[in-house]
């Protein structure tokens, strides 16, 4: 993250991550927890698992790639068992969610496209897990997927207005929809184009800097602004 004159001038998407849960839980950081070390373990297993040709895209190999990328550090958790609990929760989600995707081929694949938002003056290094092109043709319409271990309201908020922002600028045009799996709760959250606006994502990320380089509260600046997720309600499957 850069700073000029009391005003960030690049970020990476971790990082804004990092804010909204900061500031959800009225905590400040101290290092890694659970959560984080979980979803290394899950982003790479995604990874891994779309990079194997469909006919080796098996149960077997989503809990070889949980394992090869699990961590080891159990006091990070709240006890042996919930390390355990978790891991075998984690590992359950994720080959329901990626069996289901077992012959999605993705166009991009955890990719990092650092993009500059001319209207914000600012860059931001955003990530890509897999995006998917739902037709043929040089302007098909696509849809981003993302896997996460924290979801939350406010996260959602991030996910939809950083995606919508940074989308339009990488790839010149919005995601038909975007879709957030959660590999702790097994819910999937969509978000579609209809309920997507460009100037309002600007809006909310401008905001969400201003109060960054103030380290103010973005969840109380962005409710009293009525900023609101357009995910649908949970899918429970």
């Amino acid at each position: 993250m850069k700073y000029t004159e009391g005003y960030i001038r690049s970020i990476e998407e971790y990082k804004l991550e990092a804010f909204v849960r900061q500031y959800h839980r009225k905590t400040s950081s101290s290092g890694l927890d659970w959560k984080q070390l979980v979803q290394y373990a899950a982003s790479h297993t995604v990874n891994q698992y779309f990079s194997l040709p469909v006919s080796r895209r098996t149960p077997e190999a989503i809990a070889h790639f949980v394992e090869k990328y699990w961590t080891n550090r159990v006091n990070k958790f709240q006890s042996p068992e919930h390390f355990r609990l978790i891991k075998m929760n984690v590992t359950a989600k994720l080959t329901r969610f990626l069996g289901q995707a077992k012959h999605l081929t993705p166009m991009v694949l955890f990719e990092s496209f650092p993009t500059y938002i001319e209207e914000l003056g600012l860059e931001i290094a955003y990530i890509v897990q897999a995006l998917s092109v739902n037709a043929a043709g040089i302007n098909a319409p696509y849809t981003i997927h993302k896997y996460a271990v924290d979801v939350t309201t406010d996260m959602l908020l991030l996910v939809q207005h950083l995606t919508v922002v940074c989308c339009s600028k990488a790839f010149a045009s919005l995601p038909q929809s975007i879709v957030v799996n959660c590999v702790t709760s097994g819910c999937s959250y969509v978000c579609y184009a209809k309920d997507m606006d460009l100037e309002k994502s600007l809006d909310y990320i401008r905001l969400m800097v201003s109060a960054m380089a103030e380290t103010d509260s973005i969840q109380d600046r962005s409710r009293a602004t009525g900023f609101h997720p357009a995910f649908l309600d949970e899918v429970l499957s």
